[in-house]
């Protein structure tokens, strides 16, 4: 059993119930002198499977163990079951009698795909296992406190909305380097293995500074090799090697905006580690940042990418009180060598403010570049969610799942980790929650200007091309947006409402050589009005 001195156990206490937990529930952490409701003397056996599945792929079902080192475990078999939906009811049983002693195991099975498979259908996870000599029997995972409810999968009829040359991903999700006294994500590759068969074709992992410099065995303790670090590192680089399917290295950086409070940076493809430990909560009332954005940036290498993370997200006033916690400010976005800002995050909170913080940066001449992604921790058709350490744990299917918000990026070439990170650096990206956009201008020769690139001192066309699939719903509306950098005003110049029942709109705009100068274009399409935040994606800007 771990335990802490009771002070310092008491402070991580308030800290875990500030903290919104998006990742597998680490069940075994003691807080000296407090009951536990979720607590069990097995390991963590969880099942999770991807929320969407693209034609024509197999079904992925990860199979998680964790702390069977100090729980041995066998895993006898698994049931997988599927139904509701258009397809017909059928199971599957899969033999495995495989003794774990490790603390982390894993392993992905694959259920072929029916023709008759169509639509939200439910997917059960059964497994039988031998704990301490005693036969267990649950459904997608063994923790006190869930529902063990069926997961729902959408088998994709049409494949995910895209465009030739143009690719998916989400750039804010995390792995099982992220792991501590109430969490921990999924394993790497198997996050690899599930985001191909939903449709993408390269995500970010950006584990925690704080996590990242943990001893591998023992999250309690720094580890000044940096082991973790190094091992996150060899295993990304060996997948990129050998897979088509690209992962890109990254890091979510604690560090201190300009009022000296914490907020998170994702850093790309940087090859040294860059530490924080601001708002982690590992110290009693530490929680100074260890670096400034700045210092940050210049501690990352010339090859590296930096974008705010999460820039605008509400932050309670407990976890200001407490860690030290802020938003990104103005001042923090006119920083030099910040690439952008990470518009979504899996969820709705702060989507307006970080656009409209990003368009104030435009106007002023700055070419901010926006992406989005998830954070998801291992999260893909639910998260479980520990609302209150050793008494509470929730389940939501909703937010923060893999995939829900993701960067479209326009590559010539084949998807590579160099190919991918030049094209972000570049701002050929769209963001979106599903539905494909894209911003292009054409000369009279031909030539193609892509969204980040800048307008030729010539009359050029804009196009923008919108385009959903019954998945995703109707469009709505398409703006077309453009930026006077001499007035620092932006207006809208293009409104096109869809045709009820459409999918798609296709829109071009002759524009004169003198009317794009000192200016920059952008689009949004929106679909059901309804939702919160009825904008499903935008474009980065091209410029004049």
């Amino acid at each position: 059993m771990m335990t802490l001195p009771f002070a310092e156990a008491g402070y991580l206490y308030v800290y875990a119930f500030l903290l919104p937990v998006f990742l597998y529930a680490e069940i075994h952490y003691k807080f000296r002198l407090i009951p536990s409701r979720y607590r069990m003397q097995a390991p963590e056996i969880i099942a999770d499977v991807p929320s969407r599945l693209e034609p024509g792929k197999a079904l992925p079902v990860l199979l998680l163990i964790k702390d069977a080192d100090r729980w041995p475990v066998q895993i006898n078999g698994v049931r997988l079951g599927i139904a509701g939906g258009h397809g017909p009811e059928r199971s599957l049983d899969i033999t495995l009698n495989e003794q774990i002693r490790s603390q982390w195991w894993h392993r992905v099975l694959y259920v072929p795909r029916h023709f008759e498979d169509a639509g939200v259908r439910l997917v059960t996870v059964e497994i039988e296992a031998v704990i301490a000599g005693k036969v267990h029997r649950f459904q997608a995972d063994n923790y006190r406190l869930t529902q063990h409810q069926p997961f729902r999968v959408c088998f994709a009829a049409e494949p995910l909305p895209l465009q030739r040359h143009y690719y998916t991903g989400d750039l804010h999700t995390h792995s099982w380097y992220t792991s501590d006294q109430v969490e921990f994500g999924a394993p790497v590759t198997a996050t690899a293995e599930l985001a191909q068969a939903m449709g993408h074709h390269f995500l970010a992992i950006t584990d925690h500074s704080y996590d990242l410099d943990d001893l591998p065995e023992n999250y309690l303790r720094n580890d000044p090799d940096l082991r973790k670090w190094q091992s996150f590192q060899r295993e990304v680089a060996h997948w990129n090697a050998q897979n088509d399917f690209v992962i890109i290295p990254g890091e979510e950086v604690s560090c201190g905006n300009s009022r000296g409070g914490n907020v998170h940076f994702l850093v790309f493809n940087n090859p040294r580690y860059i530490p924080g430990q601001g708002d982690s909560g590992e110290k009693w009332l530490r929680y100074r940042p260890d670096l400034s954005i700045g210092e940050v940036i210049q501690r990352a290498g010339n090859d590296t990418l930096h974008f705010a993370a999460h820039p605008l997200m509400p932050v309670p006033f407990l976890q200001r009180l407490l860690l030290n916690r802020d938003r990104w400010q103005e001042a923090d976005f006119a920083r030099e060598g910040l690439h952008g800002l990470q518009v979504w995050n899996g969820h709705p909170a702060g989507t307006v403010a970080a656009r409209d913080a990003w368009v104030r940066l435009l106007l002023q001449g700055k070419r901010a570049l926006i992406i989005a992604g998830s954070d998801a921790h291992g999260n893909f058709a639910r998260y479980r969610q520990i609302t209150l350490p050793h008494i509470g744990m929730q389940e939501q299917e909703h937010y923060h799942l893999f995939g829900s918000h993701r960067t479209l990026l326009y590559l010539k070439e084949k998807p590579a980790l160099d190919a991918v990170i030049r094209a972000l650096r570049s701002g050929a990206a769209a963001v979106t929650s599903g539905p494909f956009l894209s911003l292009t201008a054409r000369t009279a020769t031909g030539e193609i200007v892509p969204m980040g690139g800048t307008l030729p001192r010539e009359d050029v066309t804009l196009e923008v091309l919108a385009f959903s699939t019954p998945e995703f719903g109707l469009l709505h509306e398409l703006r077309l947006l453009r930026g006077d950098l001499e007035q620092g005003v932006e207006t809208e110049i293009l409104r096109e409402y869809a045709p009820a029942g459409e999918m798609a709109f296709r829109i071009r705009l002759a524009v004169a050589e003198q009317e794009h100068r000192h200016s920059y274009y952008r689009a949004e399409v929106t679909g059901n009005t309804a939702v919160p935040i009825p904008v499903q994606a935008m474009t980065n800007a091209i410029w004049g």
